[in-house]
Formats: C-alpha cells, structure tokens, sequence
C-alpha cells in the first residue's frame, strides 16, 4: 500500500505539474509517468491473473469486489502508460 500510494502521488505530480513544463523538453517526464504507472500494471496483471487462475480451479474469484478493483486499475494503468509513451514518442525521435 505505500509503495502505491508513492506511485500514485508521483505519478499525478507528474502528469498535472512536471510534464506540461518540462514534457516538450525532456522525454523522462513522460518515459518516468509510463514506468511508474507500469510498475503498478504489473501488480495488477498478476492479480487479475491469480484470481482468473482460482476461478477456473473452482472457487470463483468474480463474487468478490477486490477482483473488479484489480481490473479496473489495470485498465487505468494500462490507459496512462500508453497515452504517455505515444506522447513520448510524438515529441521525440524513437532512437532517443
């Protein structure tokens, strides 16, 4: 929980406060928002992927809401990180 809580409050100054300044001039504001956010996809992959595993070994891991809250912060995550790495990737060449 802290370790989220971190990447939570770095990744929002980040994207609300660092990134509109520096983004067009440092391609690691957007490159660190897509790692750190990436860090958490990860954990949520490996939840969702734990709790599909359970439920096909019988015991239905779809009843309890911490499964739909995995999901919903991958797809979040998995939201972010691609919008930063295409803004990334519109501001500067690939081979930076």
């Amino acid at each position: 929980m802290l370790y989220l809580t971190a990447v939570t409050i770095f990744a929002l100054y980040m994207i609300f406060i660092a990134a509109p300044v520096h983004g067009k001039t440092n391609p690691l504001s957007y490159i660190s928002i897509c790692a750190s956010v990436g860090s958490v996809a990860v954990m949520a992959v490996k939840a969702v992927g734990i709790a599909v595993r359970l439920t096909f070994a019988g015991s239905n891991q779809f009843i309890y809401p911490s499964t739909y809250i995995f999901s919903v912060v991958l797809v979040v995550c998995l939201l972010t990180q691609t919008a930063y790495i295409n803004k990334a990737m519109n501001h500067f060449p690939i081979s930076l």
